[in-house]
């Protein structure tokens, strides 16, 4: 159904190779957020670049209107079955749906309107594209796709005005539009600069309306209501970064920074489950504080505080260190001005909704240790044994005798040497079969820290001492500028909690050998350099993705401080002024205030010549001569004619050079270009001007 393009519509082909190039790169980053089936998008780009083929060679598929009909009839069984047994997901589903349409459009343009139509089409994939991504990358893909866009957006403007004139656009075909770079490079920087005030300052959304999926974004590991030590997850072996922690004192470079994420007590032989019984719900308004301890002991004010920028981690439980007393959130949890978790009766904490974005808070650390002495009752989860013999024969091994007849303290300490000492550490985790703890202790001896833990912690139940499974972060390293610690996912790490008796209370233990337990370090400069596209993850994550309601309103408020301290300030100025005691420092601040609109003239005058329109070399002299021949006191203004110009300049003496000045502007008005001979000589003709009316008064 090919037909010669018709021509009846102006510019025709140049405007469907516009829309097509533009349709080309819309669709790309819904297929690096798996929004798009990559087999589908590229069945997309094989018949829109075979359009486009066709109509740069003169001919396009120009459907009949019954085609169109039938076609999406046809497609609302395609849409009904994809949404049912295919992608099964309503917004993929969409995406197909405007990806057919707008192909079926393009083959289709008769009247002015479907332009419009197509060119909306596309504004819509454009914004699923931008709306659906969540990584810092997709502003890399805006800049170019506007650097792209714009000029031909501002063709399509001036092909639209030249349609309304026939006979002209008949006569002449302009499809060839030249657009000044320059100005196309300041229109996109100042709508992106535009767009900063908006962004902040537009309401925001409790969540996203729409949400992709990124490749080695999933996060499985020991922060789900139940995990098995024999899994490894995927967590473990990525590089991406889930957390960043900045205290207020040094850093503890060479240490290990437990962070505790959450404390399993249920052990069925195979997989850790979290306490069944309900926890404490706990609220506090925006920046006040969560207790994880009774709130009786929670000592604010002799506490330091780390301050916790936190990656979605599919989960409502929120780590924070294990020394910790205590959690304050600034807010933007949700629509309400307080944050509501539950407190379990390991300690864990989880929020009332689960982040589906970095959020930050604080914890607070240090001062006086808090001892969780709270004694497990007889019937508690943490002290259920396996009832294995083969474990208790090891155990009295490692221990020399029985273990009822030893502090508890010293049995969990030899159970941890001989774990790290004995053991070898690996991520290579295969398979436990129905008994994993006597598989690692008897058969492999060789696991990663979730082994190692899963171990001591039957073990030491079976030395009557209650134990739990805590899963979380040990480690990270050192950020770009020192100041805080990027922990990533490579970082996640199991270790042993213990109740040693009501003096000592539950006490950490970490069975992994010591090349398996992560720690904070140092990295190379190079490795250090490497951390600025994390720093900029960080911050489209923490500033944009994170921008929230309760930030837009800690935003107004401090800029209102600022405003109130600048009042305060001169206030006080003004009054020492009226006093006399303020001369001298009136003289400084003059010259402060004149050296500053000096400096903002300097580069007013700058961006003017950067980003100004280029004018041509004859336009450009013509235009000095004018405002040379203003500033001597002649009557010339933007509205003067070439004669005027030229009569005023003559009146004044310099008329020898200003009319070869004239006849170049002349020249290049009406031809598009200056003879090269003539345009050498236009800055000395300048300069020619510029010493006769310096010499010479105006008349």
């Amino acid at each position: 159904m090919s037909e010669p393009l018709p021509e009846n519509l102006p510019f025709r082909k140049e405007r469907l190779l516009s829309l097509g190039t533009l349709s080309l790169l819309a669709p790309i980053p819904l297929a690096l957020t798996f929004t798009l089936e990559p087999a589908i998008l590229v069945a997309f780009l094989a018949i829109l670049g075979f359009f486009m083929l066709r109509v740069r060679q003169g001919r396009v598929p120009l459907l009949p209107n019954w085609v169109l009909n039938v076609a999406a009839v046809a497609y609302l069984f395609v849409f009904a079955l994809d949404l049912r047994a295919g992608s099964r997901s309503l917004l993929k589903t969409t995406i197909h749906l405007l990806l057919f349409v707008l192909l079926l459009k393009l083959a289709s343009v008769r009247k002015e309107r479907d332009f419009s139509v197509c060119l909306t089409l596309m504004g819509f994939l454009f914004l699923g594209s931008v709306a659906t991504a969540f990584h810092v990358s997709i502003v890399a893909f805006v800049i170019v796709f506007a650097a792209i866009a714009w000029p031909i957006l501002v063709k399509w403007a001036l092909w639209r005005d030249l349609a309304t004139a026939e006979d002209e656009w008949r006569r002449e075909k302009p499809g060839d539009l030249v657009v000044d770079r320059r100005s196309i490079a300041s229109s996109v920087a100042a709508c992106f600069l535009l767009a900063i005030p908006f962004f902040v300052l537009l309401p925001r959304i409790k969540a996203p309306f729409l949400k992709g999926i990124a490749e080695g974004q999933e996060i499985s590991t020991g922060f789900s209501e139940s995990v098995d030590p024999n899994v490894s997850g995927s967590l473990k072996q990525s590089d991406k970064v889930v957390m960043r922690l900045t205290p207020e004192g040094p850093l503890p470079v060479g240490q290990s920074l437990y962070v505790r994420a959450l404390a399993f007590a249920h052990f069925d032989g195979v997989k850790w489950r979290k306490p069944e019984q309900p926890g404490l719900p706990v609220s506090a308004r925006a920046g006040g504080v969560l207790p994880l301890v009774p709130p009786a002991r929670v000592q604010v004010d002799s506490r330091q505080v780390l301050r916790i920028d936190l990656q979605p981690l599919h989960s409502r439980y929120v780590p924070y260190p294990e020394d910790a007393v205590g959690l304050r959130f600034g807010g933007g949890m949700g629509r309400v001005p307080f944050v509501t978790g539950e407190r379990d009766l390991v300690r864990n904490f989880q929020l009332s909704v689960e982040p589906d974005r970095t959020i930050q808070y604080e914890a607070l650390v240090g001062g006086p240790p808090e001892v969780e002495r709270g004694m497990p009752l007889p019937n508690d989860p943490t002290r259920r044994r396996l009832d294995s013999a083969r474990v208790r024969a090891l155990l009295d091994e490692i221990l020399g005798q029985p273990a009822e007849g030893l502090p508890a303290l010293r049995v969990a300490s030899r159970i941890e040497t001989h774990l790290a000492t004995k053991y070898t550490y690996t991520l290579q985790v295969t398979a436990g079969g129905a008994n994993p703890v006597e598989a690692f202790l008897f058969e492999r001896k060789a696991g990663a820290c979730e082994s190692f833990a899963n171990a001591m912690a039957v073990m030491l139940r079976e030395a009557g001492i209650p134990s739990r499974f805590v899963t979380g972060f040990s480690g990270g390293e050192v950020g770009l500028f020192g100041t805080y610690v990027l922990v990533r996912g490579r970082d996640a790490h199991a270790w042993v909690e213990a109740w040693l008796g009501p003096e000592l209370g539950w006490r950490r233990f970490d069975p992994t050998p010591s090349e398996g337990r992560p720690s904070v370090v140092e990295v190379p400069l190079s490795r250090r350099l490497s951390q600025v596209t994390d720093g900029m993850e960080y911050f489209f994550d923490r500033f944009v993705l994170g921008f929230s309601q309760s930030e837009q309103a800690s935003l107004a408020e401090r800029v209102r401080e600022a405003f109130v301290t600048a009042a305060d300030l001169l206030r006080a100025l003004l009054v020492s002024l009226r006093e006399g005691a303020g001369t001298g420092f009136l003289a400084v601040l003059a010259l402060v205030l004149l050296a500053f609109l000096g400096l903002l003239v300097l580069l007013a005058k700058k961006v003017r010549h950067l980003f100004g329109p280029a004018l041509p070399p004859a336009t450009r002299a013509y235009d000095k001569l004018r405002r040379l021949l203003r500033r001597a006191g002649a009557p010339v203004t933007p509205a003067s004619a070439p004669a005027e110009t030229l009569a005023a300049a003559a009146s004044m003496g310099a008329g020898g050079p200003a009319r070869d000045i004239v006849l170049a502007y002349v020249e290049e008005s009406f031809s598009g270009e200056v003879a090269p001979e003539r345009r050498v000589l236009l800055d000395g003709l300048l300069a020619d001007v510029r010493a006769t009316l310096r010499k010479k008064p105006a008349q």
